[in-house]
């Protein structure tokens, strides 16, 4: 079940309300809104050929830093059969869930064997 995360400090409104504060909380209001359509269309098109969630398994994180880099150069040179921004943000926010779901799981969060593979 979700819990109350209670602050200290509290804000008091004009009408007399309070409410705990917002400091350190996330400002999710703050996000671009109007640009989650064209990266709901790359997950749309994702979803229709490997099932919604899909990228929720987790893959292999080199995997997706080729994908990312690719995408991040096709946007460069200026190729534009493909929503190249959508693809490296997707990428990136896999790249998240990896960290946070499969951190311990070096079969998919792989990147600590591929820096020492590579020396790095």
């Amino acid at each position: 079940m979700f819990k109350v995360i209670e602050t200290e400090e509290k804000a008091h409104f004009p009408t007399g309300a309070k409410r705990s504060s917002d400091e350190g909380k996330p400002k999710l209001a703050s996000l671009p809104w109007d640009l989650f359509p064209r990266l709901s269309a790359h997950y749309e098109k994702g979803a229709a050929i490997y099932n919604d969630g899909n990228w929720r398994r987790g893959m292999k994180s080199t995997r997706i830093i080729n994908s990312l880099t690719r995408h991040l150069q096709q946007y460069i040179v200026g190729e534009k059969e493909e929503d190249h921004l959508s693809a490296i943000i997707f990428n990136a926010f896999c790249l998240m869930l990896n960290e946070e779901k499969f951190a311990d799981n070096e079969d998919v969060h792989d990147l600590d064997r591929w820096r020492k593979d590579m020396n790095l």
